[in-house]
């Protein structure tokens, strides 16, 4: 292993830890900007004379009701809301102002049954130290069991999606012994980075974590495009 991959690595899973923090914060977080966005537009909607709130409710199941739209055709142009923010190609922080590319290219990331049998193996140590019926007859605390139970079950859903990191951040926690960092594992890191960074971008972009997390500007913005496209309505100024 050359100095110059024993770094890249340690870079690439300092960055991925911290954007998995960061997709917590956000999953977290978006139950309850959902819960505050709807109180405000159950009082404005409570505002309103009864004729227009039925004439609006009309609309929105209508609305509800309509076919998808089509799947846009490659010459099309991608139609964006003004105003909103779209998915970055590069997520840029204080902590990582190099960037870190959102947008997944074409390169090899080896072939598949390495990745697999890969994950398989730390799947398969990880669930000697975690699977519940390892724990029956062992002397651990609840909280240790509870810790232990839940390291088993997102390494369950991390094998089944194939996530190498996930599974390798486990391994980590737990103290086992893991192989030297190979080539193939920056790849499978940089992979975990950008769809977790696309998972953020999306939940950022949408209009209830815009009037969660904006000011008030971006308040009004936010509730006037909801009530624009689910009602059709302009809310007053």
């Amino acid at each position: 292993m050359s100095k110059q991959v024993k770094l890249k690595f340690k870079k690439l899973l300092k960055k991925a830890e911290f954007v998995h923090a960061d997709l917590e914060y956000h999953e977290e977080l978006f139950p309850d900007a959902q819960q505050e966005f709807f109180v405000v537009v159950n009082e404005i909607l409570s505002a309103l004379p009864d004729d227009e709130r039925a004439r609006m409710d009309a609309i929105r199941s209508q609305r509800l009701m309509a076919p998808p739209p089509r799947p846009k055709e490659e010459n099309e142009e991608e139609e964006e809301l003004s105003g909103l923010p779209t998915a970055s190609e590069l997520f840029i922080s204080p902590d990582h102002p190099e960037g870190i590319e959102l947008s997944p290219d074409t390169k090899d990331l080896g072939e598949p049954g390495i990745k697999s049998t890969e994950a398989k193996k730390l799947f398969y140590r990880i669930a000697e130290l975690t699977h519940p019926d390892k724990l029956l007859n062992q002397q651990l605390s609840k909280t240790e069991m509870r810790r232990l139970e839940r390291f088993f079950i997102t390494a369950t859903g991390a094998y089944n999606s194939l996530n190498w990191y996930i599974l390798y951040s486990i391994a980590l926690e737990l103290g086992l012994d893991v192989d030297d960092p190979r080539e193939e594992y920056l790849d499978w890191i940089e992979e975990d980075i950008r769809l977790t960074m696309g998972t953020i971008a999306s939940i950022g972009a949408k209009i209830v974590w815009v009037w969660y997390t904006g000011d008030e500007n971006s308040k009004k913005f936010a509730l006037g495009n909801y009530f624009q496209q689910v009602y059709n309505y302009t809310l007053e100024e």
